[in-house]
Formats: C-alpha cells, sequence, structure tokens
C-alpha cells in the first residue's frame, strides 16, 4: 500500500513541477520565477529523500550554495548571455546534486567518471522510463479496469469524430449557404485567442510531463550500489625515451620562440604597442596564440602524467616533472602576456561585454595552470575537485560582479574625462547601465545617441511586464528613468 502512495505522490509532484515549468519559464520568464521553482523543487527532493530514509549532509552536498547563488542572479541582475549560460550552469549542478543525494553516481566524488555521470542521469534518465506513468495512472482504484476503457473509447471516439468534423464541415459549408451562415455566427463567438493559450499550454505541459516523470522516477528508485567504483586504470603504454626526446625538440623549439619574441610578448606589460599592430590586433592575436598553444600543452602534460612508463624509478620521475612543469610555466606565460595585452587594449579603448569575458576566461586559464603545477608534485591533490570549485566560485563571482553597471561606469568615466569620444559601447548593455548612462547625459546632454538609448531601455522596461521575469535590475532602471 505504501508503495503505491509514494507512486501517485510522485505523479502527482511531477504534474506541479511540469506545471511550474510551462508557467513560470516558458509562458513567463527568467526573473523571480528561478528562486522560485529551484525552492520548490528541492521541497519535493526533501521530501522524498526524507520518504526514502536518506538523511542529507548539507556540509556533503556544499553545491547547494552555487545553486542558490545562481538563482537568485536572475532575480538581480539582467544580462543576457549569463542568464543562458546560467540556465545550463544551474541544469549541470542540479544533476550533480540530486545525484549525489540520491546516491546514484557510484564513482568516487569528483573523479572524471563521476562529471561523466551527468550524461547518464541528466540525458538518458528523462527518456528511459518515459512510459513508467501509464502503469501508476492504470493503478488508481478510483478507476476500475471497465471505467478506463469506457474513458478511452470515449477519448478515442472524440478524437476520430473532431478528425471527421474538419473533413465534412467545410464541405457542407461549400454546398449550403444557410449551413455557412450557422457555422460563421458560431465561430464568431468562439475567443480563438483563448482557445490558442489553452492549447499551447497543454502542448507544452504533455511535452514537459513526460520526460520530468522519467527523471524523478529514476532518480527515486535508484538501488544504491554496495561498492564504490574507482576510475584509476593503469594507461603507461608510452615509452619513455621516445616520449621525453619527443618533448626536449618541442622544449627547445618553446624556448627559441621566447627569446626570438620575447619584445613582443613582454612589451604589453610596459604598456607599450609593438610597431605595425593595432591595439585591436595586438589583443586578438595574443588571445588566438595562446588558446590552441594552451590545449596542445595542457594535452602533453596529460600525455607525460598517465602514459609514460617506467614513473616509479626517482631520477625518472624528477625528469618527467622538469618537463611537465617547463611546459606549464610556458603556457602559463603565453596566458598572462595575452591578459596584459586585453588589460592593454581596454585602458584605451574601454570595456566591452566580450572583452570582460576574455579578460575572465584567461584569469580562470592561469588559475587552472597553477593548478596543474601544484598536481605535479603532490600527488594527492584532486585537480578536478580543485579546478571544479574554482570555475564555480568564478562563475559564480563573474555574475555577482554586475558587469553591464561596471562596464556602463567605467566607460562613462572614461567619456566625462574626455578619453574616449563616443558612448556606443551602451548599445551592449542590459538595463543595468541605465544608471551610468543617465549620468553621461547629466553631463553631456549632447551626447551620441544618448536619448535614443534611454529611449529603447525605457521601451524594452515597458514591455516586460510578466511578474515571473521580474528582477532588481530592470526596477531599479526603470524607477531611474521615471526620475530623469
Amino acid at each position: 500500500m505504501e508503495y503505491k502512495y509514494n507512486e501517485k505522490t510522485i505523479l502527482f509532484w511531477t504534474l506541479i513541477l511540469a506545471v511550474l515549468i510551462n508557467e513560470l519559464f516558458l509562458f513567463g520568464g527568467f526573473g523571480i520565477s528561478v528562486p522560485l521553482y529551484i525552492v520548490i523543487y528541492y521541497v519535493f527532493i526533501f521530501l522524498q529523500a526524507k520518504r526514502k530514509n536518506i538523511k542529507i549532509n548539507i556540509k556533503e552536498n556544499i553545491l547547494f550554495v552555487p545553486i542558490i547563488m545562481t538563482s537568485f542572479c536572475f532575480l538581480l541582475f539582467d544580462n543576457l548571455v549569463l542568464k543562458i549560460l546560467n540556465i545550463l550552469f544551474l541544469w549541470i549542478l542540479i544533476i550533480l546534486n540530486t545525484a549525489d543525494i540520491y546516491s546514484i553516481n557510484s564513482y568516487e566524488k569528483y573523479s572524471l567518471r563521476w562529471f561523466v555521470n551527468i550524461y547518464e542521469v541528466g540525458i538518458l534518465y528523462p527518456f528511459v522510463n518515459i512510459f513508467k506513468c501509464m502503469n501508476v495512472i492504470k493503478d488508481f482504484k478510483s478507476i476500475s479496469k471497465g471505467k478506463a476503457n469506457l474513458i478511452l473509447k470515449i477519448s478515442l471516439g472524440l478524437f476520430i469524430g473532431l478528425f471527421m468534423t474538419i473533413i465534412i464541415v467545410p464541405l457542407l459549408m461549400s454546398s449550403d449557404a444557410a449551413f455557412t451562415g450557422i457555422i460563421e455566427n458560431i465561430f464568431m463567438n468562439i475567443n480563438f485567442e483563448v482557445f490558442t493559450k489553452i492549447l499551447r499550454r497543454l502542448i507544452t505541459l504533455f511535452m514537459i510531463f513526460f520526460p520530468m516523470y522519467s527523471f524523478i522516477y529514476g532518480i527515486t528508485h535508484y538501488e544504491k550500489e554496495k561498492i564504490l567504483k574507482s576510475d584509476n586504470y593503469n594507461l603507461e603504454i608510452l615509452d619513455f625515451t621516445i616520449t621525453i626526446t619527443v618533448i626536449s625538440i618541442i622544449c627547445a623549439i618553446y624556448i627559441l620562440f621566447c627569446f626570438s619574441q620575447l619584445t613582443y610578448f613582454i612589451s604589453a606589460f610596459q604598456g607599450i604597442l609593438p610597431k605595425d599592430y593595432t591595439f585591436s590586433e595586438y589583443a586578438r592575436r595574443g588571445f588566438f596564440e595562446c588558446i590552441p598553444l594552451t590545449m596542445i600543452n595542457v594535452a602533453f602534460v596529460v600525455l607525460l602524467d598517465l602514459f609514460v612508463k617506467d614513473k616509479k624509478s626517482i631520477k625518472k620521475k624528477k625528469v618527467l616533472n622538469i618537463y611537465m612543469t617547463f611546459i606549464t610555466i610556458f603556457t602559463l606565460f603565453l596566458v598572462i602576456s595575452a591578459l596584459s595585452k586585453m588589460i592593454l587594449y581596454i585602458s584605451v579603448y574601454g570595456l566591452t561585454i566580450l572583452r570582460i569575458y576574455t579578460a575572465w576566461f584567461l584569469i580562470l586559464l592561469s588559475v587552472i595552470l597553477v593548478c596543474i603545477c601544484i598536481k605535479i608534485y603532490s600527488k594527492k591533490f584532486n585537480l578536478l575537485k580543485n579546478v571544479f570549485i574554482i570555475f564555480v566560485v568564478m562563475f559564480v563571482g563573474l555574475n555577482y560582479c554586475n558587469i553591464d553597471y561596471l562596464i556602463g561606469r567605467y566607460n562613462a568615466n572614461l567619456y566625462i574625462e574626455k578619453n574616449v569620444d563616443t558612448i556606443s559601447s551602451f548599445d551592449s548593455l542590459s538595463v543595468s547601465a541605465v544608471k551610468p548612462l543617465l549620468e553621461v547625459v547629466k553631463y553631456d546632454s549632447d551626447a551620441d545617441d544618448a536619448d535614443y538609448m534611454l529611449y529603447i531601455y525605457e521601451k524594452s522596461l515597458e514591455n516586460n511586464n510578466k511578474w515571473q521575469s521580474f528582477n532588481i535590475a530592470k526596477y531599479n532602471s526603470y524607477k531611474n528613468i521615471e526620475k530623469n
């Protein structure tokens, strides 16, 4: 009896969650709706965990913190790119966290296979159990088998009848004017807009409900494996001498390259633009130079650490560590050099969304490379875990920087101080930049396109009147425009 009750409870909660996704997001928007949904989702998760006698340790489920913080970003800020990235970010974190709560992931936490498990839980679970809910619906005692068959037959008859009506009615209308008038009068009294809205909601609800139930069924019916699996394998397949010879040649090329281009690399640190370069070319070249080399060099380090034979020898291990350290430090130098070029570019032409993201990514790469250096000399250092934590912290931090406001403030100051002669950068910013733009208008009422930008901001705020998409940035911006 208890089992049946649980199944019905899951069905009920799934319907609630599906309706919420439908109304809050698809027909609402992403604002206050996101933290509201997250709270309701975890209420369900916790209740079902309690029903399964699962004890939830907040300290062991530290992912709660970035999930909650990221969900509140939708309430606080209004950056479109970050909203899209936050949806993906939240989905990954929620899948990992849900799998942890229900002990679905049988691999060591923060191992490679632990992260790959997101494929099974997040992609397979919404589909593998998609027809399970039909069995639950059949088991409702309130509906006998005979009544269920009757309802099915009536539904089928209505569907066939509706299909035949669509075919027959137009034929009859074409042959009789009086019948045509009757049908037209009927249709004139039908509010098709309301009908269309209801139909759209029912279709999307149907499309959401079954994958949602399949996912919830999968996590709530998972039986924990007794043995914790490890993803440690013997991958030592490369000959030490051959590998070191190849890497030695590559390192020699890197040293030669570094010395030949030293002035080019360090000029940005000195605030000097090399000859025959514009600031944008200098910055772009620096970025696109370091990215492929970073990927190649990280691959080299992984190759040396995992695949080379005879690492138990102390001498060979020292040699490997020296080569891995050199490659990592050389790569770090390239990344920092690219970052210095971007900073030089920003100091002259101001901030943009793309420049901020590029600088953030280069800083992230730098921190990851430092972590790789630590891993070389400390095998107890969990590289994947620490990189994951650093990425989560930096990504959440990027959200809370309110970059649109910071960019607007920085560029407004540059314009007021006459370091730049345009405010065109505001075109790509969200309503969070309204306050700095108003300061520009106060300083220079003839600023290029300032009034037009304010008009665009105002219209976007007026057209965004759904409560689900409400956030504080929009509210404050609207009030600032009204005051001025």
